[in-house]
C-alpha cells in the first residue's frame, strides 16, 4: 500500500478534521482499533461532494465547447 504510506500524514489529519466537525462517529473495539463511520452530517457532506465532482466534467465540456466557439475570434 505504497500510495497509503505516502499519504498518511493527509490521511490522518483529515480523519481528525472530520472528527473535530462532527462528521465522523468514532469507537475503539475490543482489540484496541479506532473505527470511524460517517455520521448523517457526514453523509450529506459527502453526497454534496460526489454531487460537486459529478458536475466538473460537464462544466469543463460546457468550457472548451464555449471557447471553441470563439477561438476565432480572439
Amino acid at each position: 500500500m505504497k500510495s497509503f504510506e505516502n499519504n498518511e500524514g493527509f490521511l490522518y489529519t483529515l480523519i481528525h478534521q472530520l472528527e473535530r466537525k462532527n462528521y465522523l462517529r468514532t469507537r475503539w473495539d475490543e482489540s484496541g482499533v479506532k473505527l470511524y463511520k460517517l455520521n448523517k452530517n457526514g453523509r450529506k457532506l459527502l453526497q454534496s461532494m460526489v454531487d460537486e465532482y459529478v458536475k466538473m466534467p460537464l462544466l469543463f465540456k460546457e468550457l472548451l465547447e464555449g471557447w471553441k466557439k470563439y477561438e476565432g475570434q480572439l
